[in-house]
């Protein structure tokens, strides 16, 4: 173990320096600036301003410290191990560890945050930049998980080629409402960041399981161009499934089986059954299991069902918003229409107008439909492999029964 500890002391020694105020409570009591550098045992490394290096025991430290040491430690273990996707860069991650490519976390300053390749971050607070680079890492992971993986990703950036998040603090965030806002985006707590406040100093708790509610979050948005045009639970479980994937820094390990499936008893047919049927509610632990089924148990992992659907619909999306812009207008030229002078409603509801008054066509719809609810459902064939819900729903069941 100390053997791996000095091999990380080796490693960072040199990266760039962020220093803080430390803390030191017995032994000689002193604050200090300086920046963590590794750990050596009982002992934490820190690097002064002037570049000269010491050891100091932990238990020597304020409590804040020693929070921001434990915070800190996951992300320095993985900086110290080799990129686990070297070589994988074409796609073939899904079901091993990965790793976003240290070049897409890198950080520029802002006027209003900073940004990361894929991500803009807006925030009022002073992030330090050892913290900023931990959230761009925390989101570009799971955007290199979304590429990776079956069903890749999936939605368009609708600012600046950057999916735009916004660190908010809890009172100015109703959580009724959308988290997303008109523009698609994210408006989130900071604390639903995973950060905290030590010392007066932000930073990211990079445990695996910290920062769920932002992995979530992101995952919905590389998924917006689906929403209203699959049913809600597949979005839905398709989040909770990078959710469940274990995460500390810009490293995932995707072959872990969701922890929730170990405690959910597998769903019977007439569960999964009730996914592929038109309805308000379902259980997000089933419908977990069912995507869990698509990705990784069908098709050698290949999922082609689900990739197929997925596919169909973000092809489907320009059209379905050009369909939406020509339907509005359609409805404003035909209340036009009805106010001219001369126009009479007949008994059955249609109208008669003037001679030579042109009259346009309703807009055709990419798929046809009776009711809007109908949407979701209309690319179900797809992913049932035409199969009727029923027949589609025994055989995911007993795929699901197997050890």
């Amino acid at each position: 173990m100390q053997h791996g500890m000095r091999l990380i002391w080796l490693f960072l020694i040199i990266t760039p320096a962020f220093a803080r105020e430390w803390t030191r409570e017995s032994g000689a009591a002193m604050k200090f600036q300086a920046e963590l550098r590794g750990i050596d045992g009982p002992n934490v490394l820190l690097q002064a301003p002037d570049g000269r290096t010491a050891a100091f025991p932990l238990a020597q430290f304020s409590a804040a410290d020693r929070r921001y040491v434990a915070a800190r430690l996951p992300g320095l273990v993985l900086d110290a191990m080799p990129p686990p996707h070297v070589g994988q860069k074409a796609g073939a991650g899904w079901g091993r560890p990965l790793s976003a490519d240290p070049a897409d976390c890198a950080v520029s300053e802002t006027a209003d945050g900073f940004r990361s390749k894929h991500f803009a971050f807006q925030t009022t607070e002073k992030l330090p930049p050892a913290t900023q680079r931990d959230l761009a890492e925390a989101c570009e992971v799971i955007h290199e998980i979304f590429r990776v993986a079956p069903w890749g990703v999936l939605a368009r950036p609708k600012q600046d080629g950057r999916f735009q998040i916004a660190l908010l603090p809890q009172h100015v965030i109703d959580a009724d409402r959308n988290v997303f806002d008109d523009n698609g985006t994210l408006r989130i707590p900071i604390g639903a960041a995973g950060l905290e406040q030590i010392n007066g100093e932000w930073v990211r708790d990079e445990r695996p399981d910290a920062g769920r509610n932002l992995k979530e979050f992101v995952a919905y948005m590389l998924q917006r161009d689906l929403i209203g045009l699959v049913p809600t639970w597949l979005p839905d479980a398709l989040a909770d499934c990078i959710v469940e994937i274990p995460t500390v820094g810009a490293t995932a390990w995707c072959a872990e089986v969701p922890a929730k499936l170990q405690s959910v008893a597998k769903p019977s047919t007439a569960e999964v059954e009730k996914l592929f049927m038109p309805g308000d509610s379902f259980s997000k632990e089933h419908a977990l299991a069912v995507t869990h089924c698509f990705t990784r148990l069908l098709d050698s992992r290949r999922a082609k069902q689900i990739s197929q659907m997925l596919r169909q619909a973000f092809e489907d999306r320009p059209k379905w918003d050009a369909f939406d812009k020509d339907a509005e207008k359609y409805r404003a030229d035909w209340d036009a229409l009805v106010k001219l002078p001369g126009a009479q409603k007949q008994d059955d509801g249609s109208y008669l107008f003037p001679r030579g008054t042109h009259v346009p066509d309703a807009p055709k719809p990419p798929h046809e439909f009776q009711k809007g609810d109908e949407l979701p459902w209309l690319l179900l064939p797809l992913l049932l492999e035409q199969k009727t819900p029923s027949a589609a729903a025994a055989e995911i069941s007993t795929q699901l029964a197997k050890p």
